[in-house]
């Protein structure tokens, strides 16, 4: 039974399934973004926040136990813990950023885009960026 249960299984077994969500953290790390299904997006998009909390810690040595669990791979570790999180450090929700494209051929399935904010997107979120209104208001 699935009492109080969130989430997606994407019609796997367990350790499938964590296997697959490991797989799609770790590329998305490495790459940035990672196209891939709406369902694998949606049930992607915890793990991933949770991971960047888990980043996070106090203690060095716990956020890299933690992130251990989660990625392959020593390169995308020392990418997640030296890069992303803290470029994420301003942040307290939100890391990432969903994408429609548009249909696979073969099935039909929607497919979407997950990127990692790394750089401000919004000029409020981050005050480097600027937008065209704000120079030319200030000029």
């Amino acid at each position: 039974m699935r009492h109080r249960r969130k989430g997606s299984r994407l019609n796997r077994k367990s350790n499938q399934l964590k296997a697959l969500l490991r797989n799609l953290v770790t590329s998305l790390v490495l790459n940035g973004s990672i196209v891939t299904t709406e369902a694998k997006v949606k049930t992607l998009i915890p793990v991933f926040d949770r991971l960047v909390l888990k980043g996070r810690k106090s203690e060095k040595r716990e956020a890299i136990r933690e992130v251990k669990k989660v990625l392959f791979g020593e390169r995308a570790q020392r990418k997640f813990l030296d890069e992303i999180v803290p470029a994420l450090e301003g942040r307290s929700s939100g890391f990432t950023t969903r994408t429609k494209i548009g249909f696979r051929k073969g099935d039909n399935a929607p497919i979407c885009k997950i990127s990692i904010l790394t750089e401000g997107v919004f000029s409020r979120q981050n005050p480097e960026v600027k937008t065209d209104t704000e120079s030319e208001v200030n000029a």
